[in-house]
């Protein structure tokens, strides 16, 4: 029994000793994020004039595309979702005369600080979410550029068509 002990006293010696030990100060650094979003619309998704039967489609950089500036907290990652119409209703009509639109995989557009729709990340504004990341502190923000595909049937009904495209924001 005396052995037994022995070697448990050796075995916790060391623990005890190490316990015994200099401390090491770190520090713990949180960003908390969620200030205000603000957007700014640039221009609408504008299909201007359309022919019967003729399906149009508006690129996503290009000056007819749909272009907002998101602002928020520099530096922050946050995630683009859209939800989109797939009819344009006529305006001047009675109700029920729509136009078909879609959104292709490579329809949407995000770049970073600068307004140039040449760059940045292309998506598919139909599907999920994608994520971004707001600018710096001297640009916090981000461009979100829209096109889309028009195909008006040929007796489609003359008239102006218009619908609305939600744009949602949300930090990560």
């Amino acid at each position: 029994m005396k052995r037994l002990g022995l070697v448990l006293l050796l075995c916790l010696a060391p623990g005890a000793a190490a316990a015994q030990g200099t401390a090491v100060n770190g520090t713990i650094t949180a960003l908390v994020i969620g200030g205000p979003i603000t957007f700014l619309n640039l221009q609408n998704l504008n299909f201007a004039t359309v022919t019967r039967g003729v399906p149009k489609t508006v690129v996503q950089n290009t000056a007819f595309a749909g272009k907002v500036r998101v602002a928020g907290t520099p530096n922050a990652f946050a995630q683009i979702r859209f939800t989109l119409p797939t009819q344009l209703p006529n305006i001047q009509a009675l109700p029920g005369i729509n136009m078909p639109i879609s959104f292709a995989a490579n329809s949407a557009r995000w770049r970073r600080t600068n307004d140039a729709a040449g760059g940045g990340t292309i998506f598919n504004p139909a599907v999920g979410v994608n994520n971004a990341r707001f600018g710096g502190n001297a640009n916090p923000y981000f461009f979100v550029y829209l096109g889309g595909t028009v195909n008006p049937s040929p007796t489609q009904a003359p008239g102006i068509y218009q619908g609305t495209i939600i744009l949602t924001i949300t930090y990560l």
